[in-house]
């Protein structure tokens, strides 16, 4: 042992056949130190303490184990898996109903740290769903000839914060974080970009093979599957994806962000009075209240400073309410697209605003139009009358 374990003495020494000593020397050689012992939280204060010990206690430092990983327990729908209870399903049993990656993806993604994990059937249908619409996006790769838009400059932006997010988590083995940021925040991005463009094959391609890369570690099969649909060689020796900086462009996101936003108030609007429109107007607030906003954002004062310098300063007709309203939620303010950009990005989506709701869009500048709803508009929410 003292051969084997600490390299002390020789082979010879040890009486044992020197093919059989050799080979048990070179299998610890190659095996220690461990990197990863995985086990549950039950054991923290009896085996794996000992486990520590023991190795501190026998080895030199460089053998020693480099990290645990401890994780919860397993239930099944919301209850604790035991043999009693015949809630427990045998891996094969999954893999054979469900098939490997989807299994893995569901155990993987059940909890993160010291959780307990809970395997819930439903959230498979779930994932399926964002593995057949990668799918059916790949299907239909060669036939997209969208052009280039600001869209285009959205979808290449999130993805440089996806790849980053989605790293980080994974050195940091939050499966479960990872996962979000590598497969639900890139395939809603994307579904809101084919809806918007129609898709450009050139961006798309590029968001997918990010995507398939990131997702990689925990659905090898299907990840192949999808690469080589995507060109030759194989996912696994294709390299990580690394972030390109050059592409990230907050004003697209912000833009991007705009539309949606207004879509979605237009709809909650349809929803709570139960009108069917057939004109929808959209005004984008005046140009004093831009001014007003973004000195607001930006400054760290007290209330009465900040309202004392706006109302003195070249604000035109601020006035100490909508100072105040925004004062009041400061800690919320997010920056906003200029004014000009909301009126060109506006003009933009129109074709496509139309087409979602099912009836005319008007965009109007609020500083020509002395309707209530022209009044009530900020930088963050255009005025929005349905009728």
């Amino acid at each position: 042992f003292d051969y084997i374990f600490l390299g002390k003495g020789t082979a010879a020494a040890t009486g044992i056949k020197p093919s059989i000593i050799e080979k048990m020397k070179m299998e610890f050689d190659y095996y220690y130190p461990i990197d990863m012992r995985c086990s549950a939280k039950d054991l923290i204060q009896n085996h794996l303490t000992f486990f520590i010990f023991h190795h501190a206690g026998i080895f030199p430092e460089r053998l020693w184990p480099r990290a645990i990983s401890v994780n919860g327990y397993v239930s099944v729908e919301g209850e604790k898996m035991s043999k009693s209870r015949g809630n427990f399903f045998p891996l094969s049993a999954l893999v054979k109903k469900y098939g490997a990656d989807l299994t893995r993806i569901n155990i993987a993604c059940s909890s993160e740290g010291i959780d307990d994990a809970d395997w819930r059937a439903e959230n498979i249908r779930s994932y399926a769903s964002k593995y057949e619409f990668l799918e059916n996006v790949i299907s239909r790769l060669h036939r997209m000839k969208g052009r280039k838009n600001g869209a285009d400059g959205y979808l290449l932006s999130v993805m440089q914060k996806y790849i980053q997010s989605a790293t980080k988590n994974y050195e940091e083995h939050r499966i479960r974080s990872a996962s979000n940021h590598a497969l639900f925040g890139p395939v809603n991005a994307l579904r809101w970009y084919l809806k918007r463009t129609g898709g450009n094959k050139k961006t798309v391609e590029c968001a997918l093979r990010d995507i398939v890369r990131m997702l990689a570690p925990i659905t090898p099969h299907m990840c192949e599957d999808m690469w080589s649909k995507l060109g030759k060689g194989f996912v696994s020796d294709s390299g990580w994806p690394v972030p390109d900086m050059l592409k990230l462009n907050h004003e697209a996101e912000l833009a991007e962000a705009l539309v949606m936003q207004v879509l979605e108030d237009v709809q909650h609007i349809r929803k709570i009075t139960g009108i069917k429109p057939k004109k929808i107007s959209l005004f984008v607030a005046h140009a004093w209240k831009f001014r007003v906003y973004s000195k607001v954002l930006k400054s760290s004062k007290a209330i009465n400073e900040i309202t004392g310098e706006i109302m003195s300063g070249r604000y035109g007709n601020a006035t100490v309410s909508f100072i105040q309203s925004l004062y009041k939620k400061r800690a919320e303010l997010k920056p906003a697209l200029p004014r000009k950009r909301q009126l060109l990005v506006l003009k933009e989506a129109k074709e496509f605003l139309e087409k979602e709701t099912g009836c005319r869009i008007e965009l109007i500048d609020a500083e020509k139009s002395s309707h209530d709803k022209a009044k009530a508009a900020s930088p963050q929410k255009p005025g929005i009358l349905v009728e």
